[in-house]
């Protein structure tokens, strides 16, 4: 059957466009059936057929490639050049400061002094002596919270010390938030792009919520959010960015916080650091300071915490999906054999797990009473053994049960709670006093369920429109910037592998923070090579 010439002019223009680069096809029709299997592998997880599920991938990744073809073919179309020599705009920071100050002030305001959680209330505990020190609550982050603790002590009104706390860092992320606003005024784009991002740091609820409440992940995020912008820069100046002590410097000590604040920080920033070096080969000596700078947070959280006294986290944090996969196997009696279940119930109570599994969190195995983390801190090899053996016995009780714990972080059809909802109760233990008004607990839910908006409320969508934008990159030659995308990558997968909760939006906070400038980066036109 013949085209009309419409219709052969369309499709001549993504043939010219995007498939004549090497491999491009292959990677087109990967990025479809990975969107498409994060779809069916829930549906599989709850249930239906196999045939059905088949059926459904195969014809879903067929509309996927073409709809991510003419996706492709018009982004590449519409590519922006970038001044990488520009200036950040002073006024335009200012202005972006006072209006963000101001939105999240008013949301401080109806929840004075702030919005607690289990964390941020285990942090002031810690500080005032009624739990021991442990690195299972970032120890760099409890310091950051001490002396906050310490002045509502001194006032003698735990609410001043939350107060000034909450004030403090909704100043911090008006003016990270700002920051971006203005970088990327710098970088060419038009005013409408900057606006657009400043109206998403204004008028979303969440980030303002977050702004006002005692999480070691807020720090974290604004933490990753300079880190990206600089890798930003690195990448559009094809590594020239990165050629100076200060510009060096700044990376080292971002990427040390970013390992201080989060105890999986460490992992998505060694990951960053290596694929640094290897990309920007040429000049790994510049990037050197990024892997010291982790090699450092090891062995602080590490041997120092150690010699303090200081319980450093938990082995179990880092297995969690693991040891939620051979769970799944003892409740639901898959294949185990009689040795194998005995070197489980060195770890565990294998009756113990049959009656407190939870599809959706490990946390209810990994802290019961009956778990060993003796044994577990001193038979990883033992444990990694059993995991191989007793998941080649059991391969589909394995992925289902990997489905169920972490599909919140790769389903884009699944939401969960978003802001803290402990948040009255606590506050109350912490300072006494009552909500100046609004509800502290409220979930937005119709916001983040039934609305046009409620994508960017879930982290598989971030995770895919990153995963998404380095496929058009990887096509389109652009690959240097691609490294810019690393610690989120390295994030989101330290989530696949240990994630505690299947759905918990504040451990990919940084993605969120950071859409509007994953969003401008599709439309970004690489500077050509200079020699």
């Amino acid at each position: 059957m013949q085209l009309d010439k419409p219709s052969q002019l369309f499709l001549d223009t993504i043939r010219a466009t995007l498939f004549p680069a090497k491999g491009a096809v292959a990677v087109m029709a990967v990025l479809s059936a990975a969107i498409s299997a994060s779809y069916v592998l829930v549906f599989w997880a709850d249930g239906q057929a196999l045939s059905e599920c088949l059926w459904t991938f195969l014809g879903f990744t067929a509309l996927l490639f073409c709809l991510l073809s003419i996706a492709f073919t018009w982004i590449s179309k519409h590519q922006v050049a970038i001044h990488t020599e520009g200036r950040m705009a002073t006024k335009l920071w200012l202005a972006c400061f006072a209006v963000l100050f101001i939105s999240y002030a008013i949301t401080l305001a109806t929840t004075i002094p702030g919005t607690l959680s289990t964390d941020s209330h285990a942090s002031i505990s810690i500080i005032q002596g009624e739990l021991p020190w442990s690195n299972a609550h970032p120890v760099f982050y409890t310091l950051l919270v001490g002396p906050f603790v310490l002045l509502g002590e001194a006032t003698g009104h735990m609410g001043w010390g939350v107060g000034l706390f909450s004030l403090t860092q909704l100043t911090i992320m008006a003016a990270a938030c700002a920051y971006a606003c203005a970088w990327l005024r710098k970088l060419g784009m038009p005013l409408l792009v900057v606006f657009a991002a400043l109206a998403f740091f204004t008028f979303n609820p969440v980030i303002a919520r977050y702004a006002t409440t005692m999480w070691k992940d807020i720090p974290f995020s604004i933490t990753m959010l300079f880190t990206v912008l600089q890798l930003f820069e690195i990448a559009l100046t094809r590594g020239k960015a990165i050629e100076s002590p200060k510009a060096c410097i700044k990376l080292a000590l971002l990427t040390l916080l970013a390992c201080l604040l989060r105890n999986n920080g460490i992992y998505a920033m060694a990951v960053t650091a290596i694929v640094l070096m290897l990309v920007w080969r040429r000049m790994w000596k510049w990037f050197a300071p990024t892997l010291v700078a982790v090699i450092v947070a090891y062995l602080i959280s590490g041997p120092f915490y150690t010699a303090l006294g200081i319980a450093p986290s938990p082995f179990r944090e880092s297995v969690g999906i693991p040891i939620q996969q051979m769970s799944a196997v003892v409740a639901y009696g898959g294949d185990m054999t009689d040795e194998q279940l005995n070197t489980f119930s060195q770890m565990v109570d294998p009756e113990a797990v049959k009656e407190v599994y939870n599809p959706q969190s490990s946390n209810l195995v990994k802290y019961h009473e009956s778990f060993s983390d003796e044994w577990l801190d001193a038979h990883k090899g033992d444990f990694l053994k059993l995991y191989l053996e007793v998941g080649a016995e059991n391969p589909g009780v394995y992925l289902q049960a990997w489905v169920n714990a972490t599909k919140g972080y790769w389903n884009m059809d699944t939401h969960s709670w978003v802001v803290s909802q402990a948040g009255s109760n606590l506050l109350y233990d912490a300072t006494g006093l009552e909500i100046f008004g609004g509800n502290p607990d409220t979930n937005y839910g119709d916001m983040r369920k039934h609305s046009f908006v409620s994508p960017l409320f879930n982290m598989g969508f971030g995770a895919w429109l990153i995963i998404t934008l380095c496929a058009l990159r990887w096509i389109r030659r652009d690959r240097a910037l691609i490294t810019a995308y690393i610690p989120l990558i390295a994030l989101w997968g330290t989530m696949l592998i240990a994630a505690p909760y299947f759905c918990e939006f504040r451990y990919l906070f940084p993605i969120h923070l950071l859409l509007p400038i994953i969003a401008a980066s599709a439309f970004w036109k690489m500077p050509q090579k200079t020699e």
